[in-house]
């Protein structure tokens, strides 16, 4: 059995033939649980930066990821979700305008999730599954296993997907797996991006055990991805 890691979302913002894609991925591969890295929402409109004027309101937004999400729920089994930088966007303006924790829904009620576990990182079965705001970059991130002591699976970075493997001296491997995303890079709220020469790596992770993983990437010319459902 398996764990499906889906990487960065950023609902409602996200890669309409994505969901697709991780389906296909649970049934090849015998999954057994599935586990968002984090980032599973945008808050857009939450945002400290300059936002984009074609941007629909904070309720409607949230109102479509939370729509989202439950499909990805129903259809796909999530039932874990680290968090992310973008999940807490709303917290931190509400501690900003001077509002305490307990005034706080926690984020499985304001997005309908319920069974679903949300924590800052998970460690299940020796593999640390965490977002990832300090994994050092496009060269940090393959090392961020030997940092952590255990494999560790990450997202935050949406051009990097891939992994790499490291053997430790007692013969004992080990790998750090970046997750890519599932982004829509069109869509208003990446705006800020446009002409960055990197683009959003589409993909996921599976992870077998604590030495074994593998990252899918998204092949848009696979016409099982591509059919709308």
């Amino acid at each position: 059995m398996a764990k499906l890691v889906i990487g960065d979302l950023h609902a409602p913002f996200e890669l309409w033939s994505y969901l697709r894609f991780l389906k296909r991925l649970a049934r090849e591969n015998k999954i057994d649980e599935v586990i968002s890295i984090g980032d599973i929402t945008d808050q857009h409109t939450t945002a400290r930066f300059l936002r984009s004027p074609n941007a629909e309101g904070t309720k409607r937004e949230w109102y479509k990821a939370r729509e989202v999400l439950k499909r990805y729920q129903g259809e796909l089994g999530l039932s874990k979700v680290v968090i992310g930088n973008h999940d807490t966007r709303l917290i931190k303006r509400s501690r900003e305008g001077g509002l305490p924790d307990e005034w706080l829904k926690p984020l499985d009620e304001i997005y309908g999730l319920k069974d679903v576990e949300f924590a800052e990182e998970f460690i299940i079965d020796e593999v640390c599954y965490i977002h990832g705001v300090s994994g050092g970059g496009e060269s940090g991130w393959q090392d961020y296993c030997k940092k952590n002591g255990m494999s560790t699976v990450i997202g935050h970075f949406h051009s990097i997907g891939g992994i790499r493997y490291h053997t430790q001296r007692d013969g004992s491997v080990l790998f750090s797996l970046a997750t890519g995303c599932g982004v829509n890079k069109d869509a208003y709220a990446f705006e800020y991006a446009k002409g960055n020469p990197k683009v959003p790596v589409i993909g996921a992770g599976i992870v077998y055990g604590k030495s074994r993983a593998y990252f899918e990437p998204f092949d848009p010319t696979d016409r099982r991805n591509s059919r709308r459902d």
